[in-house]
């Protein structure tokens, strides 16, 4: 979900394209995006909700999502960085990493790897 300033996040009832309040018969769907983290359960990451007034608006706002490709290690890496936020100052590492984020161990590497390819022009 779309953080706005000040820190709060848009309603689940308005419109993702024309902003309107979107009444019982609107439309509110999931569509899968590994750059989605829900924000407050981790079963859900990888699925954005989106509402939307109508079919025509429901199908603008999911376009990019459906035309994007589904990547398991941008989710990964997502969980791990969420983890690490969440254990700061501390960290957390090892076994404590895979229970934070509910990955393996490969899972984690893998998601440190793609993380470094994405990055690498960055040099950071």
């Amino acid at each position: 979900m779309v953080e706005l300033p000040g820190g709060s996040t848009p309603a689940r009832d308005r419109c993702g394209v024309c902003g309107r309040s979107v009444s019982a018969d609107g439309i509110r769907e999931v569509v899968p995006d590994s750059s989605y983290l829900h924000p407050s359960d981790a079963a859900q990451d990888g699925l954005r909700p989106l509402v939307a007034c109508d079919k025509d608006h429901f199908d603008e706002v999911a376009a990019p999502y459906r035309e994007r490709t589904y990547v398991d290690e941008e989710l990964w890496a997502g969980k791990v960085t969420r983890a690490v936020q969440q254990a700061w100052p501390g960290g957390v590492w090892g076994e404590e990493l895979e229970r934070a984020t509910g990955l393996t161990g490969q899972q984690i590497v893998s998601a440190a790897e793609w993380n470094k390819a994405r990055t690498q022009h960055l040099d950071l």
